[in-house]
């Protein structure tokens, strides 16, 4: 689809000629510009939603339980984060803000892309 939309911008609006230099690399910059910004905004909205319903205080309880694991389970979760900092920076800073442990806190920020 996000082709499709490339394609008909590039080809049909510009009117460039297929198989041009120009052609493929505006084609192909439209197509990623596109795919980048539906990504980030579904992951901010899945991010912005999680972090609305899920109590601060029970993500610490949850890390901070068990002696020796709140590292390991800081860093699954920051393994599981789906990419780059627009998702990693914010819940770090959430942790911090919950009173997580320094040490659990950049576990995950080290695991997470």
């Amino acid at each position: 689809m996000l082709q499709l939309i490339a394609h008909w911008f590039t080809y049909t609006l510009l009117r460039l000629e297929p198989g041009s230099k120009l052609a493929e690399v505006l084609s192909f910059f439209i197509y990623d510009s596109l795919k980048i910004i539906l990504l980030l905004f579904a992951m901010i909205s899945v991010i912005a939603f999680l972090r609305s319903f899920i109590p601060q205080q029970k993500v610490k309880s949850w890390i901070t339980q068990k002696k020796g694991w709140g590292n390991f389970f800081a860093s699954l979760f920051g393994a599981v984060t789906p990419f780059c900092s627009c998702s990693s920076i914010p819940i770090f800073i959430s942790f911090l803000g919950a009173g997580v442990p320094l040490g659990a806190s950049l576990s995950f920020l080290i695991t997470s892309p």
